[in-house]
């Protein structure tokens, strides 16, 4: 049975158009629009149970941030969920309790692994199994935080079970094994990652995880200073730089953002680039509009003696696809192409153009030919000038 509601997965209540591929996942849902804050023209998108959602761009990519709630169960959900809709990247942005007296409160901790002392791991594999975070996932976040501790993490089901032992029936067992992950060097306990890990190998996806000691019970035990930490804004930078990383990597990756791969469109550029009128800079531009049938349309900027009467390569193929009848919504991308050494964005009159002609998610593709960046129409104009029609 294939749970859902209103035709959307039947928890997270998100469609695949609200969400990026790349995922920031805190547990506590009123951490989720302070870490949206640092992605341009964020906005939410949704809120169903403990899954508040809130997706914006990274370097031109859209990325999700979604909070999961406490513990296993509801992190693991939210990751099938997340994958379902196409989601291949996650990092955990969370809190932890410290274990070492070395991991002192404020410091940050990168998983490489969590011991499955929880339970919804154990629904998804063998105890036998290591529950590991993804090693570019890791990599990446031990680049961004080279300070951080970077090592095993203990992941409970129980908070209360860990910080009173001693009341619980089971005083002996927790109390012993406790005991044995401080001995094993396991850095601290939290309570997410391996559910998280497990269920990423399981999907085939990258999870990592980032996180803030708060405290640590074992230096307040011996007498050594442990204040209470709770600002997460260290744990947070540290994701956002290395999401930036994974994200510049992955593209890297696909060859300069298929630039090699996707030679028709270059090649159209490439050729409108050569008609360019442009004896004044001596700058040609080429605009390519791909329309989602595959038709391909270009134009090129052209200048004049009057140089208010110039018209930019981007306007000059959008106002093309007007008069040629092409809904907005029917173009699948819009490249535009310089052979300059760095890449040439679109100027502030042609974003404005673009913002009222294209949809707001419309990929941009800005090229040199040899390497490329992404946008979207809405990242580079958020807040566009509009006027009721």
């Amino acid at each position: 049975m294939k749970y859902s509601q209103n035709g959307l997965p039947y928890h997270i209540g998100v469609s695949a158009e609200d969400i990026g591929r790349y995922v920031l996942l805190p547990g506590d849902p009123k951490r989720v629009k302070k870490i949206a804050s640092h992605l341009d023209s964020a906005r939410k998108v949704g809120d169903s149970r403990e899954y508040e959602t809130w997706t914006g761009m990274l370097d031109g990519e859209p990325v999700t941030v979604m909070s999961t709630g406490i513990g296993g169960p509801s992190a693991a959900i939210a990751l099938e969920e997340l994958s379902d809709l196409g989601a291949h990247t996650f990092i955990r942005v969370g809190t932890c309790g410290g274990i070492q007296p070395e991991v002192k409160s404020g410091d940050l901790v990168i998983a490489t692994a969590a011991v499955r002392q929880d339970g919804t791991s154990r629904e998804y594999a063998p105890l036998a199994w290591p529950a590991t975070a993804d090693f570019d996932v890791m990599s990446a976040l031990h680049q961004a935080a080279p300070r951080a501790h970077l090592g095993v993490v203990q992941s409970k089901d129980s908070f209360y079970g860990q910080h009173d032992p001693g009341r619980m029936p089971v005083a002996g067992r927790l109390n012993g094994e406790w005991e044995a992950w401080k001995r094993l060097g396991v850095l601290a306990s939290e309570m997410e990652c391996a559910a998280l890990f497990t269920v990423a190998a399981y999907r085939h996806v990258r999870c990592g995880a980032v996180l803030l000691v708060m405290a640590n019970q074992e230096r307040e035990k011996t007498g050594l200073a442990n204040p209470v930490v709770r600002d997460t804004e260290q744990a947070i930078e540290a994701a956002i730089r290395g999401m930036r990383m994974l994200i510049a990597r992955d593209r890297q990756a696909a060859d300069l953002l298929e630039t090699v791969t996707d030679r028709r469109i270059l090649e159209e550029a490439q050729s409108a680039a050569a008609n360019a009128y442009v004896p004044y800079s001596h700058f040609p531009v080429a605009a390519v509009l791909e329309l989602k049938d595959g038709t391909l349309l270009s134009g090129c900027n052209v200048e004049n003696a009057s140089y208010g009467l110039c018209m930019c390569a981007e306007r000059n193929v959008l106002f093309m696809s007007v008069a040629c009848g092409v809904p907005k919504e029917e173009i699948a991308s819009l490249t535009v192409y310089a052979p300059t050494e760095s890449l040439t964005t679109p100027c502030g009159a042609c974003r404005q153009v673009m913002a009222e002609l294209l949809e707001p998610d419309t990929p941009v593709i800005v090229t040199n030919g040899t390497q490329e960046k992404r946008y979207t129409v809405r990242s580079l104009l958020p807040d566009s000038f509009m006027l009721a029609p």
